[in-house]
């Protein structure tokens, strides 16, 4: 993928995109909190946790996995199969718990796409 302002190819997602990962994942999992979603809910097991921002990656994994054959999220190297895996944990909560999706945070916000210092944007 590259920047769309410098065109620097970033090839494995920067110290933005995976801040920018660790974000939503934190988002998500406050949702889940605020709506009183616990992981026993989500995973139909019968121990009483709060959701974490922890406990959320645990499920990104599992989606990721299965998709993209993949244990880490250091393995993902498109914006776009961060995307897609985002889209997948928030239809699953939205049809199953009725939350709305959370918006996948701005890579700018976070401190850049390419993580150039001499990209203009970034």
């Amino acid at each position: 993928m590259k920047c769309p302002h410098c065109k620097k190819e970033t090839g494995q997602r920067t110290s933005a995109q995976n801040r920018a990962l660790h974000l939503w994942l934190s988002m998500k999992a406050k949702q889940c909190r605020d709506a009183g979603i616990n992981p026993r809910q989500v995973l139909e097991k019968t121990i009483e946790l709060e959701m974490t921002d922890e406990q959320m990656k645990e499920f990104w994994r599992s989606v990721q996995k299965a998709l993209y054959k993949t244990k880490s999220t250091k393995e993902l190297s498109k914006h776009e199969q961060i995307e897609q895996i985002a889209e997948h944990l928030n239809r699953f909560f939205a049809e199953n718990f009725n939350l709305e999706g959370v918006e996948f945070p701005d890579i700018h916000a976070v401190g850049g796409m390419c993580g150039k210092k001499s990209c203009p944007k970034c």
